[in-house]
């Protein structure tokens, strides 16, 4: 596991739980609902249930949560449906715990998103609908974002990845076998530096929409868990959705596409998504299946599970063809009008 999250667990205890819901005003019952960057517990705060979230500063900063929470407050303010960040008893949306000398834990407080999560591959038309919808009013609030200054802001795509490679590497944590995968993430940062970074094409996202980060109430959604929200290119939110839903082994993508188009529906009822994006949604894919392998190697600590497994073999099989054309997303492209 990463050294931040090794400090989250050796260095917390339940002094530093009851100490983060005194500055929220919260009391239990608290269920801990087994986060696992950061702790995360269900609470009461006059009664009523809420999130608190305590992560340790090496996963992210006080200035990068400031920065996630003035998103969420935007959002919500732009109607996007969305949890809500809560004030502190001082009036604050984070709260510091120190530890000793500059290492600290930062403790953020949420609403509960209304309605159950869902599992995506059974999920009918009208919800996959509404999530396309969903992503594409996050990506139109997301537009006239800017935040409050630069010590507050989200890293970038490949910053971001980057820096796991960096962790990675120098924990020596790479096989000589893991070779060929570490030269195709240095080609995909590569090249995503090159892609365009346009208003239209780029901006900050989720980064992690999939069906245990949204829960649904008939057929309305709400986002939560904005931890790894980034800066990088529109279409990479609906890329995490498609790997994060469906097997990467497959010989029949009938089912991809059928949830691409009615995904789609939903979107383009709020804005446009341009073929150059659809285009380059294989390329994302790969990118998002080569940082979280990264972030499986940071994280491995002994024994891997059966996905790990997987996930590492597809990784280093996409890497030896030196490609992303691994999910069939060109007869998709090539059977649309």
């Amino acid at each position: 596991m990463s050294h931040g999250v090794r400090k989250l667990i050796s260095q917390f205890d339940d002094a530093m739980l009851q100490a983060a819901m005194t500055r929220f005003n919260m009391h239990g019952p608290c269920e801990n609902q087994n986060g696992y960057e950061n702790h995360v517990y269900r609470c009461l705060r006059l009664g009523e249930p809420v999130i608190l979230r305590i992560g340790h500063t090496e996963h992210r900063t006080a200035g990068e949560v400031c920065a996630e929470l003035a998103f969420l407050k935007h959002l919500h303010v732009e109607g996007c449906p969305v949890v809500r960040p809560l004030t502190s008893t001082t009036g604050q949306t984070i709260e510091t715990l120190p530890i000793r000398d500059d290492d600290y834990f930062v403790v953020a407080a949420f609403t509960v998103a209304p309605g159950e999560t869902l599992n995506l591959t059974t999920a009918d038309k009208d919800i996959v609908k509404s999530l396309g919808e969903t992503t594409a009013r996050l990506h139109q609030s997301s537009r006239t974002f800017s935040p409050a200054s630069s010590t507050c802001k989200r890293p970038t795509w490949d910053r971001e990845t980057l820096n796991l490679l960096n962790r990675v590497t120098a924990r020596k944590l790479l096989s000589e076998d893991d070779a060929v995968v570490l030269a195709h993430v240095h080609d995909v940062i590569n090249i995503y530096q090159t892609k365009l970074k346009t208003a239209r094409d780029y901006g900050l996202i989720h980064a992690d929409i999939h069906d245990t980060n949204f829960t649904c109430k008939g057929t309305t959604l709400t986002l939560f868990d904005f931890d790894d929200a980034l800066y990088g290119h529109y279409a990479y939110d609906l890329a995490v959705t498609l790997v994060e839903t469906f097997s990467y082994e497959r010989d029949d993508f009938t089912a991809v596409h059928t949830f691409l188009e009615h995904w789609l529906e939903g979107y383009t009822l709020v804005a446009p998504f341009p073929k150059q994006w659809l285009e380059e949604l294989e390329f994302l894919m790969t990118a998002r299946i080569l940082s979280s392998f990264l972030f499986v190697k940071q994280n491995a600590d002994g024994a891997t599970s059966a996905w790990e497994e997987a996930h590492y073999q597809f990784c280093r099989t996409l890497a030896a063809r030196r490609t992303w054309h691994a999910f069939d997303i060109r007869s998709f492209l090539q059977n649309r009008p």
